[in-house]
């Protein structure tokens, strides 16, 4: 059994103790590949020699880290919820909010329409005897059909519309908390 070991280096091949990972004269990684870590220059973390980018940061490996300067103007972190931001901002698009609300009241409207429309009409045929039986379940299911698919259509303009606004309302938020003061 070998108790004694020798430097890898070739140019050094000085005696070193079992267990070294480092050559005390050379500095000399000992360990095999494959086993030798690299120490990420960002976050500090021990990573295996196969990877590439840290585990931890992403960083990338052997590429050097400089730490940003101290400004003296910092910039207000972005709130969680934009939502609840303190800043108040002005309300925008006042005749696209009431479009949006006219569309919502309007889908409410045709979905009662849709539903009790064909349900009278059922009843009104049925008690006076107008029609045929399988006529009036048809109309009544189409009746029910395109009235629901009316109240998703308007529904849906109308939310659409919402989304736009809140995309541009949350937008210019957002630019609002990220610029630094001059």
């Amino acid at each position: 059994m070998q108790t004694v070991l020798y430097c890898i280096n070739t140019n050094c091949k000085q005696e070193i103790p079992l267990g070294t990972e480092s050559c005390p004269h050379c500095g000399q990684d000992q360990r095999p590949p494959g086993h030798r870590a690299w120490t990420c220059t960002k976050c500090g973390l021990d990573n295996p020699e196969s990877r590439t980018y840290c585990s931890a940061c992403s960083w990338v490996r052997g590429k050097a880290y400089i730490p940003p300067p101290p400004t003296s103007t910092s910039v207000a972190p972005i709130p969680a919820t934009l939502s609840n931001s303190p800043i108040r901002i002005e309300l925008r698009y006042t005749t696209l909010r009431v479009l949006s609300g006219l569309f919502n009241v309007l889908a409410w409207i045709l979905l009662i329409i849709g539903v009790l429309g064909p349900v009278i009409y059922l009843i009104i045929t049925n008690s006076s005897g107008i029609g045929s039986y399988m006529t009036d379940i048809t109309i009544t299911i189409v009746g029910l059909i395109y009235g629901g698919l009316g109240y998703l259509f308007l529904k849906t303009i109308s939310e659409m519309i919402m989304l736009f606004i809140d995309i541009e309302e949350n937008t210019r938020r957002t630019s609002i908390n990220t610029q630094t003061p001059l």
